[in-house]
C-alpha cells in the first residue's frame, strides 16, 4: 500500500489496490451470480433449432408407421367387390349356358376327372425296365417290321473276336491311315461346339441311330470296353488330336472307333459294300434297340 498527500493538508489515506475483475462476463442464473470457474451453457442442438410457426420439432414428434398411413386410405370393401366380380366370370367361362355348348361341357367334365384307377394297374403289370427301349408295343412293332430280318446274334466272345479282326482299322484311323466317316462326323461336331470339350447333354442329344445299326447298343459298348482296352497305349499317344481332346478317351471310342468296327462287321455279315453297310446302320438301328438288346449277350 503506498500514502499520498493531497492538496487539503497533510490529510492522508491508503489507497487500496484495484481488484482484477475476470475478463469473461459474469451471467446470473437461477442459482445466482456464476463464477468463470463454473461450466458454460449446453449448447442446443440444431435439430431442434426452428422458425416458431406452431408446429412440433421432428424430433419430438411421436413416431408413426408409414404403413398405418398407407392403410388409412385402403378401402377393402373395393377388393372384395372386384373379387367376387373376377370370381362370377371364372365361373362364366368354365360353365357356359348356351344349349349348343354340350360338346365344350364333355370336354370339361374329362379334363376334370383323373383316371387314376386305370394308371395303376398298367403300371404294375408292366414290371421293372431292363432299359429305356424296353416298350413291349414298340418291340412288337419292330418285331413285325422286320419279319423276315434274321441278322447274327453275336454272344460276347464272338464279338469279341470279330472285334479283333478289325482291329487294325482302328489303328489306321488314330494313326491317319484310313479314312473314317464317323471321324469326320465328330470333327465337325467339336469345330461347330462353342465348348472346348463335349457334355453330357450334348452325348445324350446326339443322333443314336447311326451308330450302332442292329447290332444294338447293348453290344456297341461291349466293343467299346474292348478297344479302350487294346488301344490304350495308342490313344495316349494321339492325346494331342484335337477331336480326340474334345470327345475325350471313352466318348471318341464310342462314337468313331466302334461304329466304323460295327460297319465293318455289317458289310461282312450281308456282304454289302462299306457306304451301304453305313446306309444300313442307321435304316436298322430300332431293330438293334428294340430286338437286339433284348437279346443276352
Amino acid at each position: 500500500m503506498e500514502s499520498s498527500k493531497t492538496k487539503f493538508g497533510s490529510l492522508t489515506y491508503i489507497r487500496k489496490p484495484r481488484k482484477l475483475s475476470s475478463r469473461i462476463p459474469s451471467e446470473d442464473t437461477l442459482l445466482g451470480p456464476s463464477s468463470s470457474d463454473s461450466a458454460k451453457p449446453r449448447r442446443k442442438s440444431k435439430r431442434d433449432v426452428y422458425i416458431a410457426c406452431g408446429e412440433v420439432p421432428p424430433s419430438k414428434r411421436p413416431h408413426t408407421n408409414s404403413a398405418d398411413e398407407l392403410l388409412k386410405d385402403f378401402d377393402i370393401s373395393r377388393i372384395k367387390q372386384d373379387t367376387d366380380k373376377l370370381l362370377n366370370q371364372l365361373d362364366s367361362i368354365k360353365k357356359p349356358e348356351k344349349a349348343e355348348s354340350k360338346y365344350i361341357n364333355k370336354l370339361l367334365s374329362k379334363a376334370d376327372s383323373v383316371e387314376t384307377d386305370e394308371v395303376l394297374p398298367i403300371a404294375e403289370t408292366q414290371g421293372p425296365m431292363k432299359h429305356i427301349y424296353d416298350d413291349a408295343e414298340a418291340t412288337e412293332r419292330t418285331s413285325k417290321k422286320y419279319s423276315s430280318f434274321r441278322p447274327k446274334i453275336y454272344t460276347k466272345s464272338e464279338l469279341l473276336e470279330a472285334t479283333e479282326k478289325q482291329l487294325a482299322v482302328a489303328r489306321d484311323i488314330l494313326n491317319g491311315k484310313t479314312a473314317s466317316y464317323f471321324y469326320e462326323i465328330a470333327r465337325e461336331y467339336a469345330e461347330s461346339s462353342p465348348r472346348l470339350f463335349v457334355t453330357d447333354s450334348e452325348i445324350i442329344n446326339l443322333p443314336k441311330q447311326r451308330y450302332h445299326g442292329y447290332i444294338g447298343s447293348m453290344r456297341a459298348n461291349a466293343i467299346t470296353q474292348h478297344l479302350l482296352s487294346q488301344l490304350d497305349d495308342l490313344l495316349t499317344d494321339k492325346k494331342s488330336n484335337k477331336v480326340l481332346q474334345f470327345w475325350g478317351r471313352s466318348y471318341f471310342t464310342r462314337f468313331v472307333l466302334t461304329p466304323e468296327i460295327i460297319a465293318r462287321i455289317v458289310k461282312q455279315d450281308e456282304q454289302v459294300d462299306l457306304d451301304k453297310a453305313y446306309d444300313m446302320m442307321e435304316s436298322t438301328a430300332d431293330y438293334g434297340l428294340y430286338i437286339m438288346d433284348q437279346k443276352e449277350i
